[in-house]
């Protein structure tokens, strides 16, 4: 369960201001991607089910055990040790599901596992509201996931079945390589690295979008009222109606375009990761600029920025299991405002709704692209980006002036941001050797998550601070009135996640450059696939019949 409907809850039961609250965050992410690595090696070698099953579990225990807690910093301690805990499965999974599908059915397989991404963190905004709402305690909340974890171990020792690696692929008798040599390997494979790079600009931006966007269109609408009160859960379940929708939309999207140019165009992938950062960026510009004067344009807005960046979840993983196996893929993988019932709703029925539309855009639209445009999945990722920053800036100025613009803005950012999820994975999928996957994986993770997701609620924060010093006004003392300060803190807020659309540009730029060296990469990943599967039959035939030699 995600805490960011019950963020400003949280500040208020533990007293603490913007740049804490985002350290919540990054205490999370840095205990996620330091694991991630030593996950990846150990699926590589070991039972993956059971390291999954292990780490649900610590993820479980750990969220129960840290909604008991009293003292902000032992709060902090278990909120990290739950990043541990995640890193086992988000690391493994994806690498499991390449070996038992292959080409556009995997496509399609990881599309469908990265609707999980923003629809989860829809449905997080929703019942964790709803949950904090009907008990009357934002710990609550945290307590409702333990038992979905305790389903989700059952499934994964009962009825999960550990394929061989590579079996999908017919290279099933690959053996694995010493550690060194495929760190070495993966460092040097260029596809891997520039949609890695291109990945946390996406994960800076969707961690950043996450921990601050409800609180600031919660602002925005309080501007709008004349520093009236604003319903929260409102707020959270759009956004987490919009995270969802355009979730659902962008990675299939992303994912269909992708396998239905990739025969024309060979680096369609990293094409659609950068169009859909570009995209994204303007996206999320405008929302930061509408929040205040329009809701409804905010909105519309962030939906179509983080539709755009769920463009790439899935291509980007596809890219990377091409070229390595789960080693890869660990690799990479208000306090002015009072909290009332509604934004929290708004924004997480938003987010939910984005992440749905994002997600399964990216995933169609490369899939059927593919054939035609063998470079689709990177151009996907690129313009999603660029067109979610817009959308996203936008936002920002809308929720003052116009709540349903803002909605509006915030849907479309959303879905731009949500095109890549499953394009990534595509990605990383046929770009690194099978036995090197979960390897590449969380470096991966290290990577995206120390440079984007882990510090980016955190640096959010520490600028918003920032701005409300050198925005308040000078020698105001107790004249300021509560509407100057609200106006001030909003400001503080909205300057602080402008910082976000001039990421997503970068992160543009580096799936651009993706798709100079995807198709080289997959042929090298491809040729010692089959070079190992053809001695393996020479070695068989001569098994066989003693007269070869």
């Amino acid at each position: 369960m995600r805490h960011i409907r019950i963020l400003t809850d949280i500040q208020s039961f533990f007293s603490i201001n913007n740049d804490k609250a985002g350290l919540l965050q990054t205490a999370f992410v840095i205990s996620y991607m330091l694991f991630a690595p030593l996950f990846g090696y150990l699926g590589d070698r070991y039972s993956r089910r059971w390291i999954m099953a292990g780490g649900v579990f610590l993820w479980s225990l750990t969220t129960l055990c840290g909604s008991f807690m009293t003292e902000f910093w032992w709060f902090l301690l278990f909120r990290a040790l739950v990043g541990v805990g995640e890193a086992s499965y988000s690391t493994i999974a994806p690498t499991i599901i390449s070996d038992y599908f292959v080409g556009d059915v995997r496509s399609k397989m990881l599309a469908l596992f990265y609707f999980a991404i923003p629809v989860g963190s829809g449905m997080g905004y929703i019942v964790g509201s709803k949950t904090a709402e009907a008990v009357g305690k934002w710990q609550s909340a945290l307590r409702v996931t333990p038992a979905l974890g305790a389903v989700a171990i059952l499934f994964i020792i009962f009825v999960l079945e550990d394929p061989e690696r590579g079996q999908s692929e017919g290279s099933g008798h690959m053996e694995p390589t010493p550690w060194t040599e495929d760190i070495k390997d993966i460092v040097q494979n260029r596809s891997f690295m520039y949609s890695t790079a291109g990945f946390t600009c996406v994960a800076f931006v969707a961690g950043a979008l996450s921990w601050w966007a409800p609180t600031f269109i919660e602002m925005g609408l309080k501007l709008q009222d004349n520093g009236g009160t604003v319903n929260s859960d409102d707020v959270s379940y759009k956004f987490g109606i919009i995270a969802m929708v355009s979730g659902l939309l962008g990675v299939p999207f992303g994912s269909l375009v992708a396998q239905k140019l990739r025969h024309v165009y060979p680096r369609i992938d990293a094409n659609i990761c950068a169009v859909g950062l570009l995209l994204s960026s303007p996206l999320v510009f405008f929302a930061c600029i509408t929040s205040r004067y329009s809701a409804t344009g905010c909105f519309t807005l962030v939906f179509f920025a983080v539709f755009f960046l769920n463009l790439t979840w899935s291509v980007v993983a596809d890219i990377l299991l091409r070229i390595r196996r789960e080693s890869t893929f660990k690799s990479r993988h208000l306090r002015n405002a009072p909290p009332t019932q509604t934004t929290s709703l708004v924004f997480g029925a938003i987010t939910v709704a984005a992440g749905i539309a994002g997600v399964s855009l990216g995933a169609v639209m490369t899939r059927h692209l593919k054939p035609t445009y063998p470079r689709i999945d990177p151009l996907t990722c690129a313009g999603g980006l660029v067109l979610s920053a817009p959308l996203l800036f936008a936002t920002t100025y809308a929720c003052t002036y116009d709540t349903t613009l803002c909605y509006l803005l915030l849907f479309f950012g959303q879905v731009a941001l949500n095109l890549n999820w499953a394009i990534v994975s595509d990605i990383l999928l046929y770009v690194v050797l099978p036995t090197r996957r979960s390897t590449a994986a969380g470096f991966q993770l290290l990577a995206s998550h120390a440079l984007g997701d882990a510090g980016s609620p955190y640096l959010i924060g520490v600028l918003s601070e920032a701005f409300k010093i050198s925005l308040a006004p000078s020698g105001a003392g107790n004249s300021t009135s509560d509407a100057v300060s609200d106006l001030v803190a909003f400001k503080a807020l909205q300057y602080a996640l402008f910082s976000t659309c001039f990421v997503e540009v970068i992160g543009g730029l580096f799936f651009l450059i993706t798709a100079f060296y995807i198709l080289q990469d997959k042929h090298k990943v491809e040729a010692a696939v089959h070079a190992v599967n053809s001695q393996h039959l020479l070695v068989s035939d001569s098994d066989q019949d003693p007269s070869i030699s």
